[in-house]
C-alpha cells in the first residue's frame, strides 16, 4: 500500500474536501491568515514511502503526528542541476532525479553553502517548506502527518494583478509576464557579468608573460571595480604594447585597460576601428562595459563624452559595437531561459516520468 492523502479543509473550489468530519481536529498555525489558507491535508502510509523531488507553488508547513519523515531540501537556485521537467511540461514542478541523486545534490549544495539540507522531522515536530523550494520526502512505516498549504508570492502577485483594475485583462497572467521579464533581466545581467569576469580571467592567463615588452597589464574595470594587480603597472609606451595587444584580437582587447585602449586608438585609429568591429560579441560586451565603468567615474559629462569619442571614434563603429553587444545579450538570455525553464527547441517534447504518473505533490 502506498502513501495516502486526503483533504480535510480547502478554500480552493477545484480541490474538494474528502473528510470534512476531521476539519475540527486541525487548525492552521496562528501566523497564517485565514484569507491565505489553501488546504489542510492528512497523509498516512503503513509502509516506507518516498515522493519524487518537486516544489510547490505555495508555502507549506508539514506536521508529523506519528512516525518520522526525512525531507531533502534544495533552494530554487538549484533548478538547473536537478533535472527539472521543462516549464511547458505537464508537471513542470517535478524533477527526474532519483531519491539517491536528490540526496547527493542536497549534500553537494549544503557543502557549497546554498542552503540545501536533509532534515529529519520526528513526531511532534514541524517543518516549513517555502514556496519554490525543491523537496523530496521519505516516510518511515506507519507515519501520519498533516500539512498546511497557504498562499505565497505567486498567489499575491496574481491577486494584485486581477484586483488592480489595470484594464489590460489577463488577471494574474499580466503580473506573471512582468515578473518573468524582471527575472530574465536579472538573470541576464548576472550571467553577462560572470561572462566578463571569466573572459577577463582567460585573457589574463592566456597572455601572462607573453608581452614582449614586459609591461604589466591593468585588468579591465568591471562594474566600477578593478581586479587587483600584482604590482602597480608602469605607464604604457605610446605605441608598441597597446598595438600588439590590439593585434591579438578580442582576447587582447579584453585584457587592456581603458588607458591602453585610448593609447591604441590614438596611435592607429584605422586599425583600432577595424579591431573593434571584428570583436566577438562576448568580447565587445566586456570592452564596452569597461568603457561604461570608466565613463561613470568621469568628473563631468563632457569628460565622459570625450572618452566615448576617443574610443568608439565614429558612428559606424558605435553602431557595430551596439549590434555585437545586443547579440551577446540575446544569446545569454536564451541560454539562461533554457537553463532555468528547460529546452526551448521546437523538437523538444515534454518528458514523462514517475512524477507525472504518480501525481504526488507533497
Amino acid at each position: 500500500m502506498e502513501l495516502s492523502m486526503c483533504c480535510i479543509a480547502s478554500s480552493e473550489p477545484d480541490k474538494p474536501v474528502a473528510v470534512p468530519q476531521l476539519a475540527p481536529c486541525f487548525r492552521a498555525p496562528a501566523f497564517i491568515d485565514e484569507t491565505e489558507l489553501l488546504q489542510i491535508c492528512l497523509w498516512a502510509g503503513p509502509q516506507e514511502t518516498s515522493t519524487n523531488l518537486h516544489y510547490d507553488c505555495n508555502h507549506n508547513v508539514l506536521f508529523v503526528l506519528a512516525g518520522s519523515k526525512v525531507v531533502t531540501l534544495l533552494p530554487p537556485s538549484a533548478t538547473p542541476r536537478v533535472k527539472a521537467f521543462p516549464a511547458y511540461a505537464t508537471t513542470p514542478n517535478h524533477s527526474a532525479l532519483s531519491a539517491h541523486a536528490a540526496a547527493a545534490a542536497a549534500r553537494a549544495g549544503a557543502a557549497a553553502g546554498d542552503g540545501s539540507a536533509r532534515v529529519t522531522v520526528a513526531a511532534g515536530a514541524a517543518l516549513f517548506i517555502p514556496e519554490g523550494w525543491w523537496h523530496q520526502v521519505e516516510s518511515a512505516p506507519r507515519t501520519v502527518a498533516v500539512n498546511v498549504w497557504y498562499e505565497g508570492v505567486r498567489a499575491a502577485i496574481a491577486k494584485q494583478s486581477s484586483g488592480g483594475g489595470g484594464g489590460g485583462g489577463g488577471g494574474g497572467a499580466t503580473a506573471y509576464a512582468y515578473l518573468l521579464r524582471c527575472a530574465a533581466h536579472e538573470l541576464v545581467a548576472a550571467a553577462r557579468a560572470e561572462s566578463r569576469r571569466r573572459l577577463l580571467g582567460d585573457a589574463a592567463r592566456r597572455h601572462q608573460g607573453d608581452d614582449q615588452h614586459g609591461t604589466e597589464r591593468v585588468p579591465v574595470r568591471l562594474n566600477g571595480a578593478a581586479a587587483p594587480a600584482a604590482a602597480p603597472p608602469p605607464p604604457p609606451p605610446t605605441d608598441a604594447p597597446t598595438q600588439s595587444q590590439a593585434a591579438r584580437g578580442g582576447a587582447g582587447l579584453a585584457s587592456m585597460s581603458v588607458a591602453e585602449m585610448r593609447a591604441a586608438a590614438a596611435a592607429d585609429g584605422g586599425a583600432w576601428r577595424r579591431a573593434l568591429r571584428a570583436l566577438p560579441p562576448a568580447h565587445a560586451d566586456a570592452v564596452t562595459s569597461a568603457w561604461e565603468a570608466a565613463a561613470a567615474q568621469a568628473a563631468t559629462e563632457a569628460e565622459a563624452d570625450a572618452l566615448y569619442e576617443a574610443l568608439a571614434m565614429d558612428a559606424e563603429t558605435r553602431s557595430a559595437l551596439l549590434r555585437l553587444t545586443q547579440e551577446h545579450a540575446r544569446r545569454v538570455c536564451l541560454e539562461e531561459l533554457e537553463r532555468v525553464l528547460g529546452p526551448l527547441a521546437a523538437a523538444a517534447a515534454p518528458r514523462r516520468g514517475s512524477a507525472e504518473e504518480d501525481g504526488i505533490e507533497m
